[in-house]
């Protein structure tokens, strides 16, 4: 094969590549895509990290356990602002 076959072949292969290039992935990895509910983002971080991400009004929790967690949280970072009630939304 001669260098202007070559071009050739290599210019076909190139193009052939165009119509998937048109339908790649234009986001960057993590960004776009399925959005992954709360709760697994929290169940992860605790399973594969040992990051415990909990809400001291959440309410699957007994009192006692809100209780223990708020004097956590207020041992570790300090007692939160006045007013600072859950906000939704």
């Amino acid at each position: 094969m001669d260098g202007g076959n070559q071009l050739a072949v290599e210019y076909r292969a190139i193009g052939d590549l165009i119509p998937y290039a048109r339908n790649a992935r234009t986001h960057p990895r993590g960004y776009g895509g399925q959005r992954r509910d709360p709760d697994q983002v929290k169940r992860e971080g605790w399973q594969e990290q040992g990051v415990l991400a909990v809400s001291a009004d959440d309410l699957r929790l007994t009192w006692p356990e809100r209780e223990l967690v708020r004097q956590l949280a207020e041992k570790l970072y300090g007692k939160r602002p006045a007013g600072q009630g859950v906000r939704h939304g």
